[in-house]
């Protein structure tokens, strides 16, 4: 999914303080007004960067050299940036967003791999590009999620730093975000049946509205969590699992053809691995049909099995 034009949204204030580069935050404005699904390149998050606010950052400190720039060029480049953004989510809890930037290898740049979650990984036997899988479904589900709003409401002095993040960059007392999911349901939550029968009676609220810089869509997280219960977190195409993560929950119901809250039950929901997950949102934005899963499916598996 490269080379989608993105329009970017002014979400995060680019003004000087202590906390992040005014660059960073140019970045972090293109990676949160895409789509959750969209993967960059380091040339096209320079590019897109300039035409938008007429400021260079080289995609790559000794690659490019771009002299014809006029504007103020960045002391440096983009991986740099975007890791200094990354650091910043590791003291507020999210995932690693600079996940997102790509080389042509579909691979962020070595530099990625020495977070300190990605070490972890590694310790544990995990490949390079198996990290990088379960990191950018992580970074899926918490932009569909709207987790990263504890981001920009930080970088925008929303929120207060107290009980945040401590002078030493050690991570405490991390309030989570309000998921404004209202449960449709005269049970909690912790007692439901675990039956499909069960969860197909089971009605929730989605889609709430927040005023910020612009008005978000959210996904009730806990409808996710049992849809992905009751595929047993595999993959409804391909059969795809691994340790109850990296999976993921596709609204056959998208969010965008909603104006207002609404009711969704979990039968609305399949589980997909992130490669069937992209290509489900492919064949929805290029025929409807598929927003009915008895269409979507048989046709994920044509494809899966075709190559």
């Amino acid at each position: 999914m490269y080379n989608i034009f993105v329009e970017i949204k002014d979400i995060i204030k680019c003004e000087n303080d202590n906390i992040l580069p005014i660059q960073s935050k140019m970045i972090a404005n293109l990676l949160l007004s895409g789509s959750p699904y969209q993967i960059y390149q380091y040339k096209d998050v320079s590019n897109d960067i300039y035409n938008k606010y007429n400021a260079y950052i080289r995609y790559h400190m000794r690659f490019d050299k771009n002299i014809n720039i006029s504007n103020n060029v960045a002391p440096k480049d983009v991986g740099y940036y975007a890791g200094e953004l990354s650091w910043l989510c590791v003291k507020l809890g999210l995932p690693l967003i600079s996940v997102k930037i790509n080389s042509v290898n579909d691979m962020p740049n070595e530099g990625f791999f020495g977070f300190p979650q990605c070490q972890e990984m590694q310790k544990q036997g995990m490949l390079n590009k198996d990290i990088v899988k379960q990191i950018k479904s992580e970074v899926t589900e918490a932009l569909e999620d709207g987790l990263y709003d504890k981001l920009i409401d930080y970088l925008n002095g929303v929120s207060s730093t107290d009980g945040m993040i401590e002078q030493n960059s050690k991570l405490v007392n991390i309030s989570k975000v309000d998921s404004n999911a209202t449960l449709k349901s005269s049970a909690n939550m912790t007692e439901q049946k675990s039956s499909k029968e069960d969860y197909n009676e089971v009605e929730f609220l989605e889609g709430q509205t927040k005023e910020r810089t612009i008005l978000q869509r959210k996904r009730n997280q806990e409808i996710v969590k049992l849809a992905k219960q009751r595929d047993n977190y595999t993959c409804r195409v391909c059969g795809f699992s691994y340790q109850k993560k990296i999976v993921e929950a596709h609204h056959l119901i998208p969010i965008s053809n909603k104006s207002n809250e609404y009711e969704i039950k979990i039968e609305d929901l399949i589980t997909l691995c992130p490669t069937c997950h992209s290509l489900a949102h492919h064949l929805v934005n290029e025929n409807e049909i598929y927003v009915d899963k008895l269409s979507l499916i048989p046709k994920l598996k044509e494809i899966i099995n075709s190559k």
